[in-house]
């Protein structure tokens, strides 16, 4: 469901269901004590308690997919088919006031690729790591494409000219490396959204397993 809300716009109400607290949601087992994620969602209530002892795991893929989602979402990686021998990635984040700020990392078989990014009052700081003999395509949401295109060539080796304006946002090329660049940025007018409070998520290294 949230990959689908997210690839047709609907970011905010995608970011809502994840930081949802009340019964059913992941908040919900959260707010009753879960580190980890449960096979269904009433697996225990406040009104029923456990749920049927026969099918009742509370470590479960089966409401796990969320993982994709904060990942490939969130933090925006994407693995790309290589191409001439080069590791390929998309890095394209979707933030949210909603939650503030997230980072993500995963040892791919081509080293540790990051994203993450950080809403401050007026712009976003973003954290990009890519792994030797890889290349990525960025792409950065901001309100403001022109001044973020003016912004982000004083900080990084990049030509103005490098970069594409897009319409909600800017799109550049980076070679293997860490980069560290702020774009501007204006939070929704919503007031469901901008009078959250702003939890945060760091994601936990990912390993690749043979």
């Amino acid at each position: 469901l949230l990959p689908v809300l997210s690839e047709l716009g609907y970011r905010e109400i995608a970011y809502r269901l994840l930081l949802q607290e009340t019964y059913p949601s992941w908040g919900y087992s959260i707010r009753q004590g879960a580190t980890t994620i449960w096979e269904r969602w009433d697996g225990w209530t406040e009104e029923r308690g456990f749920q049927d002892p026969a099918m009742n795991s509370f470590n479960h893929y089966s409401l796990g997919s969320v993982g994709e989602w904060l990942y490939r979402y969130v933090a925006g990686i994407e693995p790309l088919p290589a191409r001439e021998g080069m590791g390929q990635w998309l890095l394209k984040p979707q933030p949210s006031p909603a939650l503030g700020w997230a980072e993500a990392t995963w040892e791919s078989p081509y080293g540790l690729v990051g994203s993450g990014w950080h809403i401050e009052a007026d712009h976003i700081e973003y954290s990009l790591t890519i792994p030797p003999n890889t290349h990525a395509t960025v792409i950065l949401p901001t309100s403001m494409p022109e001044a973020a295109r003016t912004m982000l060539s004083s900080q990084i080796a990049i030509s103005p000219h490098a970069i594409q304006l897009l319409a909600e946002g800017i799109q550049f090329a980076l070679p293997a490396g860490h980069v560290v660049c702020q774009v501007p940025f204006a939070a929704p007018t919503s007031p469901a959204l901008v009078d959250r409070t702003t939890p945060s998520i760091a994601m936990p290294h990912a390993h690749r397993v043979d």
